[in-house]
């Protein structure tokens, strides 16, 4: 994805990291049958790269790309080697790294050589390759296995790619010497930097731990005697002990205690006001099924409500109705309508103003868990108190909460009303309806959609609007469709954004046109634009559908290397793949790096598994998926029962379907029918996005 040149007389060919590994892994197997004589590929090895490459990316790649550029990464290679020659520059085999201080590195980035900073204290992007490929020396590392390897447990790390860019790079000429006394002064170069960075960390973990000890010192004894030789009514000793551990454990409360330690016990213990109703936050998990985990927001919610518990208890606190509003549609946002209601209550008994927005926030509450007869209900009631009258904010929620569902015939309504009592849809509420209308292949309504919208005067199209055009027409497989509406948005001066691109290439990737794919990519590297993790499940996702197994494990091995942590979506897209190519080992790979991790599964993963053992005909495995997902806390579900049926019927073990299916019919007491669409469902089920 590297920028491209203009080596060549075609225009379309550029350079990627993707066209590099190949290039490389081509060479360096060209090089161990001994098609490099005299350091020199054989002209059959070149034209087998630009045959390669032609045809893996779908792009005009002849002889002359590629010998150009082997001559810009021998250039990179006697960099690599002059700086490794230079006294002050140690070696780490292991990370592939050339290291130095930092005197050092200032000495020679800033005063000597800019071109050096490219190759220190950074990993060097496919060094044992270019060993093969460019260098006299043997293939070390993981390297001296086979090229081919690919070691999904590899820990993170961070890849400095081969710059691709400069075509005109000078040929650096020097002599690098191979005798024992080069070798003993590097060897000593490289131990002399590690001692160097070993020491400098020493110290200043030495002046941090100093500065706590100092910071500590002499304030607990201190602490101790002003903490018991309070005498305030209603408090023994006991309790002044238990006080002390506490501010022991919480050093800013015990700051606050120090400044004001008269009114910090009494703000303590003091019972809530009697006009306070108190707030009782009931764990998360009560309200959800065992198969979810508590996400940010319900975390956020719990701790939000804690704090704001512990602040109505406060002397100096007044009732702010901002704080109340958040908190509803916090409490919205995480479906506890319940506990939203309660906080509606509360603002009112406490006296604060209630108006539009805090019945926006209720509302939104209300619909956002599928009540919609209370959330009408209460639309109404605003329509009838003065001050509390709906606007553009509060018909946009309920018009997305009614979309979530395909409610089509409420939105109609609701437009309608919208219209009888003047009020304009807002570009939110446009972009909403073009994005619901797109996900259900509604494309009449939605083009009728964006017409009306171009037509308003009060709201103009934005990146949202085109990021939903193009993703109704692309995930319904309309490329050219898309690409028209993209360049028409363009036109009108609506630049792209990250999400735009992971679009287009989804759109792509399912549809195979790995060339336009590779076009996009290389637009990102140009304009930088920083992978996401979505972007990564995109491209990852493509080439594994594709069963190009060794693209898919490149792209995650750079995930990684990048610190990009996979996700659930990412380890669906790896089983899903190798389960298609019948790589049941390569399944294990993943589940030791789900061991080894913190990923957060869910039931879409597993039952990606067991689809995946199922087309191998694991059946053992397929069942152990179940005791698996028991151990994680999991509960198989419908799509869980009818993938092992289907897997156990394709393969003539008609006993074994019947069974399961008696067995799931009984304690359903329901038959696996079609299940009518759950809306609710993780949305990666549908989309990325």
């Amino acid at each position: 994805m590297g920028k491209g040149n203009k080596e060549g007389t075609s225009k379309q060919f550029r350079w990627t990291k993707l066209i590099e590994h190949l290039f490389l892994e081509i060479l360096a197997e060209e090089a161990q049958k001994g098609n490099k004589p005299f350091n020199t590929f054989k002209a059959v090895s070149i034209n087998r790269v630009a045959e390669a490459i032609s045809e893996r990316f779908q792009v005009q790649c002849d002889v002359k790309h590629v010998e150009n550029h082997l001559r810009i990464v021998k250039n990179q290679w006697q960099i690599i080697c002059t700086i490794r020659g230079e006294s002050g520059f140690g070696w780490d085999n292991n990370m592939k790294m050339i290291i130095c201080d930092r005197a050092t590195y200032d000495a020679a980035v800033m005063v000597a050589h800019k071109k050096y900073e490219l190759f220190l204290n950074k990993i060097i992007d496919h060094y044992d390759e270019m060993t093969l490929v460019v260098g006299k020396d043997m293939a070390t590392g993981s390297f001296a296995r086979t090229f081919a390897d690919i070691d999904l447990d590899d820990s993170n790390q961070d890849l400095v790619p081969i710059d691709c860019n400069n075509e005109e790079t000078e040929e650096v000429r020097t002599k690098v010497s191979s005798s024992g006394t080069s070798k003993c002064t590097r060897k000593n170069a490289q131990e002399s930097a590690v001692d160097d960075q070993i020491k400098f960390v020493g110290e200043q973990l030495g002046k941090i731990a100093n500065a706590l000890e100092q910071f500590t010192a002499g304030k607990t004894p201190h602490l101790y005697e002003e903490v018991m030789s309070m005498e305030v009514e209603g408090f023994d000793d006991d309790f002044m002990c238990s006080v002390f551990d506490y501010l022991v454990s919480h050093e800013s409360e015990a700051k606050v205690f120090f400044s004001h330690p008269h009114t910090f016990l009494p703000a303590v213990n003091r019972p809530p006001s009697p006009s306070l109703k108190p707030l009782r936050v009931s764990p998360v998990s009560a309200s959800k099924s065992e198969t979810s985990a508590p996400n940010e927001d319900e975390e956020e919610e719990t701790r939000s409500l804690t704090v704001f518990e512990l602040l109505r208890e406060q002397l100096w606190y007044r009732p702010n109705a901002a704080i109340y509003i958040k908190l509803i549609v916090l409490l919205g946002k995480c479906k506890q309508p319940d506990k939203a209601y309660e906080l509606f209550q509360a603002m009112s008994d406490e006296g604060c103003v209630m108006n539009h927005e805090a019945y926006t926030a209720l509302l939104s509450a209300y619909s956002r868990s599928g009540l919609f007869d209370k959330a009408f209900s209460l639309l109404e009631e605003m329509k009838d108190t003065p001050i509390c009258h709906p606007d553009v904010q509060t018909y946009s929620i309920l018009i997305k909460s009614c979309l979530q569902v395909f409610a089509f015939d409420k939105v109609r309504a609701l437009l309608s009303d919208m219209a009888s009592r003047g009020i304009r849809p807002n570009t939110v509420t446009y972009n909403t309806l073009i994005d619901a209308y797109g996900k259900a292949k509604m494309f009449q309504e939605m083009e009728m959609t964006l017409v009306e919208m171009l037509r308003g005067k009060d709201c103009e199209p934005d990146v949202w609007t085109m990021n939903s055009t193009i993703r109704a027409f692309g995930s319904s497989g309309q490329i050219e469709t898309m690409e028209k509406c993209y360049e028409k948005f363009q036109s009108a001066g609506i630049q792209p954004n990250i999400k735009t691109f992971n679009i287009l290439l989804d759109s792509y990737g399912k549809t195979g046109n790995y060339e336009k794919m590779s076009a996009v990519m290389e637009y990102m590297q140009k304009y930088h634009y920083s992978w996401t993790i979505v972007t990564y499940n995109v491209v990852i996702d493509a080439f594994g559908r594709a069963v190009d197994l060794k693209q898919m494990e490149y792209l995650f091995r750079l995930m990684r290397s990048e610190r990009i942590k996979p996700s659930c979506v990412t380890l669906c897209s790896l089983v899903r793949a190798y389960g298609q190519a019948g790589k049941a080992e390569k399944i294990a790979g993943v589940l030791r790096i789900i061991e080894n991790s913190d990923v957060t599964l869910d039931i879409v993963f597993f039952n990606c598994l067991v689809d995946a053992y199922g087309r191998m005909g694991c059946f053992a495995e397929m069942k152990g998926v179940l005791e698996m997902m028991k151990q994680k806390g999991y509960k198989p579900d419908k799509i869980t029962y009818r993938t092992m049926i289907k897997a156990y019927s394709i393969s003539g073990m008609t006993s074994h379907a019947k069974e399961l299916r008696n067995l799931v019919e009984s304690a359903a007491g329901s038959s696996l029918g079609m299940p009518k669409p759950d809306f609710r469902q993780p949305e990666y089920y549908r989309s990325y996005y």
